[in-house]
Order: structure tokens, then C-alpha cells, then sequence
């Protein structure tokens, strides 16, 4: 199932969807900014010629935002993906990322970004979410959560 949903005909099918339902826009600080319909998301995207190939299939085909999260492990791929491979635009591309419980807390959370900009290697997150508002069910140490 993972595969048929990481298929290049699958990322066709989202990219026409959203090529017939235009941006949603919204207002920020006085400017228009556009949040595109149709996002990849890349949860269970491992290894960096996946996340290359899934990147790539999505933005040849028009999907411009690309969702990911710290738990995911994979930002370093994907900015390799877009940055290295692409070599896209920053402004090219949205890109949105989330907080898992373990990152939550004034300290703790500008640490988290800190480090989801450099995964990522970017200067700026377009949108950052609460990945979900809980106490986490495993050790902060357990593999399956970020440490840096």
C-alpha cells in the first residue's frame, strides 16, 4: 500500500486535483501568502533515494508543498532532495513541519525549530504545527523521537 501511495501515478493524480482547485490564500502580517491544497506528505519516507524520488515526482508534477515532521527522522533528505538534487528556490516550494509532544515548552521548542531549520536547511518554516497536543507514550530516549 505505502508504494501505491509514493507512485509516480498517485503524486499525478494529487497534482491534477490541485491544479483544478487553486491556492488557498490567506492573510499574514499585512502580505498575501499561499498555502497550496495538495501537500506530500512524507511520513514513512525513509532513505534518501526514496525521499529523492518522491520529491522530485511531486514537484515535476506541481505539488509544491512538502509536509514533514521532526519524528519523521527524514528532513536531512528532504533537504537534499529539494536543495541539492532540485535545486530549487527556497520561495518555490512551501514547506511545513511539526512539534512532537517531547519538543513542547518554551525552551524546548525554540530548540526544536532551531533544529528542524537546519535539518531542513532553510531560514524560515512556512507553517509549524503541533503534531499532536498529548503527553508522548515513550521515553524521550526511545529511538523513535528526535534527541537533536
Amino acid at each position: 500500500m505505502e508504494e501505491d501511495i509514493l507512485s509516480h501515478d498517485f503524486i499525478q493524480l494529487q497534482a491534477r486535483a490541485c491544479q483544478r482547485s487553486p491556492s488557498v490564500s490567506e492573510c499574514s502580517n499585512g502580505k498575501l501568502a499561499r498555502m497550496p491544497r495538495v501537500a506530500l506528505g512524507t511520513f514513512k519516507l525513509r532513505g534518501s533515494e526514496a525521499v529523492k524520488e518522491a520529491i522530485t515526482s511531486a514537484i515535476e508534477n506541481g505539488i509544491k508543498h512538502i509536509d514533514t515532521a521532526s519524528i519523521y527522522k527524514n528532513e536531512e533528505d528532504i533537504a537534499a532532495a529539494l536543495w541539492d538534487n532540485m535545486q530549487l528556490d527556497r520561495t518555490s516550494v512551501f514547506l511545513t513541519s511539526k512539534i512532537s509532544p517531547y519538543e513542547m515548552g518554551y525552551v524546548k521548542t525554540k530548540e526544536a525549530i532551531a533544529n528542524i531549520l537546519r535539518r531542513l536547511r532553510i531560514e524560515y518554516i512556512d507553517m509549524l504545527l503541533i503534531h499532536w497536543p498529548a503527553v508522548a507514550k515513550e521515553a524521550y530516549t526511545s529511538t523513535h523521537h528526535r534527541t537533536k
